[in-house]
């Protein structure tokens, strides 16, 4: 673990390496989770929703019970399957509604509510739980001691995405600009862009945009910026600035079939574009193609399991790390 937060995932593998084979018998939570953190990306799809299933069953803690169940969701729809993503949601959002309705959540479970309410939205199940996604961030932001400089950035990114993904750019503006003033992150600077554009505030995105280091983000959050490109090139209707787009696409790769298909279809779509002289129907579908929000992957971050990094002050999570010793053997604890 002290490897893995050091961004060692070399150091972290081979200690790991030494506990053996990580079977359906394994019961320590913990491991499980370091596991999946670990080597989550290399996994099939069966066997994640495997792991995710082991922890599932194992845990008593609703933050757990929150981010595995996201993150079977998100392994639905990284192979196009949305409509069985929507399922552990439900399963997520009504056992997070039951633990609420005994006593408050904690910090950390709450954030990773509001996001699968928000992920929710995104599959257009329902407009309200976008609704109650923005109501619980701003209710979260409101709580000024819980939060390090990078957490209430956080936060203010993922209020943010739900004002982008419902159109509200304005709000999604101030937004993304509230987090850069928390804690520059580039990819809030990206997302900055991609709402001053589809306000026609084109000189103001073109600026934003050349100002982000994409060396800087990562692989996911390159392929928002190559989107977040393609979105100021063909609001802008700028050739070469459709040409760069067409680079940052081709660059910007993503193992998830679902989002690589799409990857590639805009890529093509671009260069059509391009060669038919922007043609003021095929511009037209762009656009509207490009404002759909189920297109890339680094929004659901957050569902991911990772031990490390929500950005909680430490005494705002002592509450749930008390909550998650429930599920452990007294050998465990």
């Amino acid at each position: 673990m002290l490897a893995h937060v050091r961004d060692d995932e070399r150091s972290a593998r081979a200690e790991f390496e030494k506990l053996g084979p990580v079977g359906d018998a394994e019961d320590d939570i913990e491991i499980l989770q370091l596991y999946m953190d670990l080597y989550g990306d290399d996994m099939a799809f069966s066997q994640k929703i495997a792991v995710c299933d082991q922890i599932l069953r194992l845990t008593k803690s609703i933050s757990d019970v929150l981010q595995y169940n996201g993150l079977k969701a998100f392994s639905h729809a990284a192979i196009g399957e949305l409509q069985q993503a929507r399922s552990p949601l439900a399963v997520a959002v009504a056992e997070a509604r039951r633990r609420e309705a005994e006593k408050p959540l904690s910090i950390r479970a709450k954030v990773l509510f509001a996001g699968i309410l928000a992920y929710q939205g995104l599959l257009g199940e329902k407009q309200a739980a976008f609704d109650e996604a923005v109501a619980r961030y701003h209710e979260l932001l409101e709580d000024l001691a819980a939060w390090t400089p990078e957490g209430r950035a956080m936060i203010q990114r993922d209020l943010g995405e739900c004002l982008r993904y419902m159109g509200r750019w304005t709000e999604a503006e101030e937004a993304y600009r509230a987090a850069l003033s928390s804690h520059p992150e580039a990819i809030a600077g990206v997302f900055l862009a991609e709402c001053l554009a589809w306000q026609k505030k084109i000189g103001p995105a073109v600026e934003t945009l050349n100002s982000i280091d994409a060396v800087a983000l990562s692989d996911s959050e390159k392929v928002d910026h190559a989107y977040t490109a393609a979105i100021v090139a063909v609001k802008s209707g700028d050739s070469e600035r459709m040409k760069t787009a067409i680079d940052f696409l081709r660059a910007a790769k993503t193992s998830a079939p679902y989002f690589e298909e799409r990857r590639l279809k805009l890529i093509i779509e671009l260069q059509e574009a391009v060669a038919n002289g922007k043609p003021p129907a095929r511009m037209k579908s762009l656009a509207k193609w490009l404002r759909q929000p189920l297109r890339t992957l680094s929004r659901y971050a957050i569902l991911q399991p990772s031990v490390f990094g929500f950005g909680i002050n430490i005494n705002a999570v002592i509450d749930d790390v008390d909550k998650a010793s429930i599920g452990m053997s007294e050998h465990q604890k």
